[in-house]
């Protein structure tokens, strides 16, 4: 799916700009650059539901009609595009991953928009190879409610990501994942995650303990707020509860709802560096009333100005 920048929307009025009018013309002058994935063929492989191919436009045109935060300063925004659909996807994601390691190099903050979730694959091997040179471990936390650790066989599917990158990159970063479900992922895959130093918080342990889930993360996750590792946030937005998110490849009724999610990513934006945003399988054409890429939309303003 093509991107036509001249489709950004701006405000009419100039007392009334949109985050369409601060978009920059030169990744040079921005601090936060966005990158689209308009293709669902790892879905597909993984007989999701289609139609994520559709998300990173989506998100977007809700994005750049909402306005600026009233008091806080926006930072400069640069929009890279879509990634064009050429090849086979394992090239596509090698062309995703030699991009994404180009802006990060630039010391810019990537946002990346899916698609489907096997592009946190490119956006994590970018990631880990840009970190390379910190002094700390890099960290990935992935919110999902599925492990995403099924091994890649005959096709690569939106359910391989983190297999890849945990067998291609082994002990070169630390991994949690927020959000799973016991209906969903296998115990063999989560057992073979566990053996290469995965960490979890699972939806069902997480509700049991009475706890904010802010709460119950800092008590199991305290040490990573004083090592500040540079860290990369993957969020499937099947992680969230189907009334609040209906438009994704995956849909489940129990799930993470904002109020669980906010203010833990509030807490993490603020006190992790955090280079690397990704929001995966938001799909328009399953969504309802806008609810799933407004969601999307919010997780990006938030970001940008950390509240």
């Amino acid at each position: 799916m093509g991107f036509d920048k001249a489709d950004i929307y701006k405000g009419k009025y100039s007392d009334d700009p949109r985050m369409g009018n601060l978009v920059t013309s030169s990744m040079e002058d921005a601090d936060y650059v966005i990158q689209g994935y308009p293709d669902d063929e790892g879905i597909d492989n993984n007989n999701g539901r289609m139609g994520a191919s559709q998300g990173p436009n989506g998100i977007r045109q809700i994005f750049y009609k909402t306005t600026p935060h009233q008091v806080l300063e926006t930072p400069g925004i640069y929009d890279a595009g879509n990634l064009i659909l050429d090849d086979k996807l394992s090239n596509r994601h090698e062309i995703a991953k030699a991009q994404a390691k180009s802006i990060l190099s630039k010391d810019k903050v990537l946002i990346g928009l899916g698609g489907g979730h096997d592009y946190a694959y490119p956006d994590g091997a970018s990631f880990i190879e840009d970190s390379a040179a910190e002094n700390t471990k890099p960290l990935i936390i992935n919110f999902d409610a599925h492990l995403d650790l099924r091994p890649v066989t005959d096709r690569i599917n939106s359910g391989t990501p983190f297999y890849r990158l945990l067998s291609e990159y082994p002990n070169q970063f630390d991994f949690i994942q927020i959000g799973l479900q016991q209906v969903c992922n296998s115990k063999n895959h989560f057992e073979w995650g566990k053996e290469r130093g995965m960490q979890s918080v699972w939806l069902e342990d997480y509700k049991a303990s009475g706890e904010n889930l802010s709460s119950y993360f800092v008590r199991r996750f305290e040490n990573i707020f004083t090592k500040k590792p540079p860290t990369y946030l993957s969020i499937d937005i099947d992680v969230f509860s189907s009334s609040v998110a209906p438009g994704a490849s995956q849909s489940w009724p129990y799930g993470l709802m904002p109020e669980d999610f906010f203010p833990l990513f509030l807490l993490l934006i603020e006190r992790l560096p955090v280079k690397l945003l990704g929001i995966y399988e938001v799909s328009p054409p399953l969504d309802e009333n806008l609810k799933t890429q407004r969601l999307a939309e919010q997780i990006i303003h938030r970001f940008i100005y950390r509240y």
